[in-house]
């Protein structure tokens, strides 16, 4: 049963990490030429306010997507983590 959660769990979060790779890439895709890798440096670092100040309010939808999916990402990690510590201490009694 653990098994299949875990599986579930894994499949989850393969798709929001994919919805945040998406979504970095459509941030860094409004920026101009020059300041692409800065932008992306500024994603890694969640400095939002300042990709919002240089791109404008269109970037706004993608940054919500971004910030929701990773958060899902880290959260099924998290769990996973635990329900296989579960599995752990289950299949040593």
């Amino acid at each position: 049963m653990i098994t299949i959660v875990l599986t579930i769990m894994a499949a989850l979060g393969f798709f929001a990490w994919g919805i945040a790779v998406l979504s970095a890439i459509r941030i860094v895709s409004l920026a101009p030429k020059g300041e692409r890798v800065r932008t992306y440096g500024k994603i890694g670092w969640w400095q939002f306010a300042e990709i919002r100040e240089s791109l404008g309010p269109a970037v706004e939808p993608h940054i919500r997507a971004y910030q929701r999916a990773f958060i899902v990402f880290l959260t099924l990690v998290i769990l996973a983590m635990i329900a296989g510590t579960l599995l752990g201490a289950t299949a040593q009694n």
